[in-house]
């Protein structure tokens, strides 16, 4: 396949680490937990009722924990990721996509190209690529495809017009 005939979907390395997917809403999600946390700090003090410092740390450690524990996980990945296309630790895939099976968010998205099976949960964190049909992602049965794969997991998708 010619390399100008090629339309980049997915490159995992073009702007760099940006926190992973759905950054924005665990981000969100975090500072919701801190502002009821704080909320309810403030009207504990204000009705001069005593609330649990347990709940009110739950409230807003919860949230955190969890957006650092995914910050933490996405960015070694990321880097695992980025260390193997360093040291040429990929393979290049080219060819039509065979045997789709389109997912959603309870079953896997998979297909093969040239022999090499692919299977993905749009549901679950990870920072190569996942977006299934079901979210609007390009992969369909007979669609020309160039991967970078890295063990498995698709770090940049182009697409044949």
């Amino acid at each position: 396949m010619d390399t100008t005939s090629h339309q980049v979907v997915f490159d995992l390395f073009a702007k760099g680490y940006d926190g992973g997917p759905d950054f924005a809403a665990r981000l969100k999600f975090a500072l919701v937990a801190i502002l009821v946390g704080l909320l309810v700090t403030l009207w504990s003090r204000m009705t001069r009722r005593r609330i649990p410092w347990v709940l009110v740390l739950g409230l807003t450690g919860v949230g955190t924990a969890r957006v650092v524990a995914q910050l933490a996980i996405t960015y070694r990945q990321y880097e695992l990721l980025r260390e193997a296309v360093r040291k040429g630790e990929y393979t290049t895939v080219e060819g039509r996509v065979t045997d789709f099976h389109a997912g959603d968010t309870h079953i896997p998205e998979s297909f093969r190209v040239s022999g090499h099976q692919y299977t993905y949960y749009s549901s679950r964190l990870s920072v190569a690529f996942n977006r299934d049909s079901a979210s609007g992602g390009p992969i369909r049965n007979g669609r020309r495809v160039r991967l970078t794969d890295v063990n498995g997991s698709i770090v940049r998708l182009e697409l044949s017009p």
